[in-house]
C-alpha cells in the first residue's frame, strides 16, 4: 500500500452543456403526472436524445440520459427499448452491482435503483435536505457503494443502494464538485473541480488531497493494469500516476478537447472519450488520439463482443471501428 506524504493544498461531468440545459428545463417545467411521464419515457427513441452514461449489467446494456430516460439492449446495442425511471431529472451515471441490481445517479440529489437489470426503476432523494446533483457512483470490492457529486457531496451505502449515509471528507471548507473515482485494491483516487485530486489508502475510510499538476477540472479517473491511475479532464489533459495517486505527470494527448469518460478495453488499454468526438487510447505512458467523422461529443463508450465501439452522447448511440477513425 502506498501512503502519500506530500499533501497539497457548475461544470457538470459528461456533456456539460447538455446537463446544464437539463437543469434549466427541470427547474422551469413542472413534472407531468406519473402515468403520463411513464408513457412519454417509454416512447422515447435513443437516437433522438442525449445519452450521458451507459454500462453493462451482465450481457445487457443500460443507457441513461436527459429527462430521466433509460434504455436497455440485449443484443449488443443493435436495438434498444425505453424504460421509465419515474422522474424527469437528468440521469448522470449508471453502474451495475451484479446482473440484476443497477444503480444510477441524477440531478436534485436523486439516486435510482433497479433490481431486475434495468427493466423497472425506483428513484428517490436519499436525504431530504440534499439537492446537489449526484454525478457518479462507485462500487467497492467489499460491497459498499459510494455516490458523489456537486459541492463535495458524498453518500455511502452498505446495502446495495437501498439506504444511504452522508459523509463529509477533505474538511468542512471544501465545496468543489466531485467528478470521478477509481480504485486499485485499498488505494482509491477521487478527482474533481479545479484540479482536485484526493487519495485514500484504506478503501475510502479516510481521504487526503494531493498536489495536482493541472489547476483545471478533472472529469474522471480510471485504473489500468500495472497499478496505474489515469485522470483526465479539461483541455485534453491526461494525467498519469504510478504510485497510487501520490504524484502525477501529464501525458501528451494531442488535443485541447475535454475528456469526459474512460472505458477499460478487453486488451487492458484505456479508451477516453469527450467533446468534439475525440477518442484517445492510453497504453503505457502514451496516448493515441482520433476523432469521429461527425465530431459530435461522446459521453461514454462500450466495447461489444466483436470489438465494435458503441459511442453514447449527444447523438444517442453510434457504432464505429477504431481503425477506421481518422487521426
Amino acid at each position: 500500500m502506498y501512503v502519500c506524504t506530500n499533501i497539497g493544498s457548475v461544470f457538470i461531468k459528461s456533456l456539460g452543456l447538455i446537463l446544464c440545459v437539463a437543469i434549466a428545463q427541470g427547474a422551469a417545467v413542472a413534472a407531468p403526472p406519473a402515468a403520463a411521464l411513464a408513457q412519454l419515457q417509454t416512447r422515447a427513441s435513443i437516437d433522438k436524445v442525449a445519452i450521458i452514461d451507459a454500462a453493462y449489467t451482465g450481457k445487457r446494456m443500460v443507457a441513461v440520459g436527459e429527462r430521466g430516460l433509460v434504455f436497455i439492449s440485449d443484443d449488443q446495442g443493435k436495438t434498444w427499448s425505453a424504460r421509465s425511471s419515474g422522474h424527469e431529472k437528468a440521469i448522470t451515471g449508471v453502474v451495475a452491482l451484479d446482473a440484476k441490481v443497477v444503480l444510477a445517479t441524477g440531478h436534485s440529489g436523486l439516486i435510482f435503483r433497479s433490481a431486475d437489470g434495468g427493466q423497472h426503476w425506483s428513484g428517490s432523494r436519499p436525504l431530504e435536505n440534499m439537492h446537489e446533483a449526484q454525478l457518479g457512483v462507485h462500487v467497492l470490492p467489499d460491497g459498499r457503494v459510494i455516490s458523489f457529486g456537486g459541492y463535495a457531496s458524498l453518500l455511502e451505502s452498505s446495502d446495495g443502494g437501498q439506504s444511504w449515509t452522508q459523509r463529509k471528507i477533505l474538511g468542512d471548507a471544501i465545496d468543489k464538485h466531485f467528478y470521478g473515482m477509481a480504485q486499485i485494491g485499498a488505494s482509491m483516487v477521487l478527482v474533481g473541480e479545479a484540479g482536485l485530486i484526493a487519495t485514500s489508502g484504506d478503501a475510502g475510510k479516510t481521504w487526503a488531497s494531493v498536489d495536482s499538476p493541472y489547476p483545471g477540472s478533472l472529469f474522471g479517473v480510471a485504473s489500468m493494469p500495472g497499478n496505474i491511475f489515469i485522470a483526465f479532464g479539461m483541455r485534453g489533459k491526461i494525467l498519469y500516476s504510478a504510485d497510487m495517486g501520490c504524484s502525477w505527470q501529464e501525458l501528451d494527448s494531442g488535443t485541447t478537447s475535454p475528456f469526459f469518460s474512460a472505458t477499460s478495453l478487453k486488451d487492458g488499454r484505456l479508451l477516453l472519450a469527450g467533446k468534439d468526438g475525440v477518442l484517445a487510447i492510453v497504453s503505457g505512458r502514451a496516448a493515441e488520439t482520433r476523432y469521429t467523422p461527425d465530431r459530435r461529443s461522446v459521453a461514454r463508450v462500450l466495447e461489444t463482443d466483436n470489438n465494435t465501439l458503441l459511442l453514447f452522447g449527444e447523438a444517442g448511440v453510434r457504432r464505429v471501428q477504431w481503425q477506421r477513425l481518422r487521426k
